[in-house]
Parts: structure tokens; sequence; C-alpha cells
């Protein structure tokens, strides 16, 4: 769990523009498989 927890922490400082579009990149998917849904409905 400490060995984890301290990676997460150096990819972090590291990557902190990956880790931001990676998390833009989930959002923008939710949002597609959002409409796909109510599209379907």
């Amino acid at each position: 769990m400490k060995n984890s927890i301290s990676k997460n922490g150096i990819r972090k400082k590291i990557f902190p523009e990956s880790s931001f579009f990676l998390h833009k990149m989930h959002i923008s998917a939710l949002k597609k498989k959002m409409l796909c849904i109510s599209f379907i409905k």
C-alpha cells in the first residue's frame, strides 16, 4: 500500500499535465457515453 501511494505521488509531481489530460479524456468519454445512452432512450 505504502509503495503504491508513494509511486502515485511521484507520478503526480512528474506528470501533472498528463494526469490532468487523462482526467479530461475520462470526463469526455463519460459525456459521450451519457449522450449515447440518452440518444438510445
